[in-house]
């Protein structure tokens, strides 16, 4: 199942689903199939794995889920997939490192968008006591500081309109 999904051969990963392979089986680093798959850019077979049921959180060894992976190595399809198929966004590895965190360290803009539309925290911390922005701006994507800076404009001008409807619904 690993080397079948590490590999793309969807077909493959059917057959043996079909067969009673295990399909959330881990590797000792703690590799799943679904995790592999999401690493080296196999749409189809993360599609067909979450079809027949992998955990989509699951994590390796570092905590790291397949989103994460799937976020740090640029596969914006996937990431889609997982995304819509209830991924978590905000979920962290061993060391706090988000799926935001890795796209923004990679420089992935379609990435880091497709993550914040999908409620992805700005404000999360690695243990370096980092955040996505901090990130950004180590690494010299500037596109994505000025993504993850207007994206905290716009959050911040939203809770200012509700708390001033919130106030006005109070004073009529």
């Amino acid at each position: 199942m690993y080397i079948a999904s590490q590999n793309g051969h969807t077909e493959t990963v059917r057959e043996l689903i079909a067969k009673g392979a295990q399909i959330n089986l881990q590797r000792q680093n703690g590799v799943s199939p679904l995790y592999i798959a999401s690493q080296n850019g196999h749409t189809e077979t993360v599609r067909e794995l979450i079809a027949k049921g992998a955990q989509i959180d699951i994590q390796d060894e570092d905590g790291a889920s397949p989103l994460y992976i799937a976020s740090q190595n640029g596969h914006t399809e996937i990431v889609k997939e997982l995304v819509a198929k209830g991924a978590n966004v905000n979920f962290q590895t061993n060391r706090g490192w988000s799926p935001l965190m890795i796209a923004c360290s990679a420089g992935h803009s379609d990435i880091v968008k497709i993550l914040l539309f999908n409620k992805a925290d700005v404000d999360l911390v690695n243990e370096d006591g980092l955040s996505a922005l901090w990130i950004a701006h180590l690494a010299d994507h500037w596109y994505i500081y000025n993504i993850l800076i207007l994206h905290k404009i716009l959050i911040l001008n939203e809770k200012s309109r509700s708390h001033f409807v919130s106030a006005m619904a109070k004073a009529c």
